[in-house]
């Protein structure tokens, strides 16, 4: 049977050559049929991609969408190193701190706006990265990105990044990490812009709770992967 035949997967319009799809997770339930087969998934174009373009990945978790708790933190901090850095929407206004006006308008049972969203790293080696990943997506706050080197990547991605944020206290985090979602995607007009929200990252994973989904985006082809998994778009 297709490792992808359980799952819902949605292509999305975005300029060539780059490609993108949202893979549906709303309905997920831990243990099921569909999340195994999207970890066999992500462990397939992990490694196909690793070993197509030679690129090395990267794993975080993201706070804002951890339903797992501090306590699940706790377990897993000596396996995974974590390093706290912050996710940015480059395509959206700066991150700020609360103001007066924010708190003096919420409604009630209306929770302020979100702050920031904080991003933990995963420094571990490889072996442990990719138990992290399986982890965090069950825990709905998974982001994996792959690229040909990491430490240009982090550096750009600083770079771009910081030139949005502009509150002070917010500008001391070791690394940056753009944040994307569907929006994102169709808002760019052309190759170039998505380039520059993606800091150079060439397969972009995230598990977007805005889409219900996983997104993926990659700078390359992946018709050859979907063939191997006996999917066809």
């Amino acid at each position: 049977m297709p490792v992808m035949a359980h799952l819902s997967l949605e292509r999305l319009r975005c300029a060539a050559p780059y490609y993108a799809c949202l893979i549906r997770t709303t309905e997920l339930q831990i243990g099921n049929e569909e999340l195994e087969t999207l970890r066999t998934l992500l462990g397939s174009l992990t490694a196909f991609a690793s070993a197509t373009w030679h690129l090395q990945f990267e794993v975080f978790a993201q706070l804002a969408q951890f339903g797992g708790g501090k306590e699940a933190l706790r377990k897993y901090r000596e396996m995974w190193r974590p390093a706290l850095g912050l996710g940015v929407w480059p395509d959206r206004p700066s991150p700020t701190l609360w103001t007066r006006e924010d708190l003096i308008d919420l409604g009630p049972n209306e929770k302020p706006r979100p702050l920031m969203y904080q991003l933990l790293r995963v420094t571990a080696p490889s072996p442990a990265r990719h138990e992290a990943r399986n982890t965090l997506f069950e825990l709905g706050s998974m982001m994996q990105i792959m690229l040909p080197d990491p430490a240009l990547f982090f550096r750009n991605s600083k770079h771009v990044l910081l030139a949005k944020v502009t509150e002070p206290i917010l500008r001391a985090y070791p690394f940056y990490v753009p944040l994307l979602d569907t929006t994102s995607i169709g808002a760019c007009e052309n190759a170039h812009d998505l380039k520059q929200l993606l800091c150079g990252a060439s397969v972009y994973l995230r598990h977007s709770s805005e889409d219900g989904g996983l997104l993926l985006i990659s700078e390359h082809p992946l018709d050859t992967f979907w063939d191997q998994l006996g999917f066809t778009l």
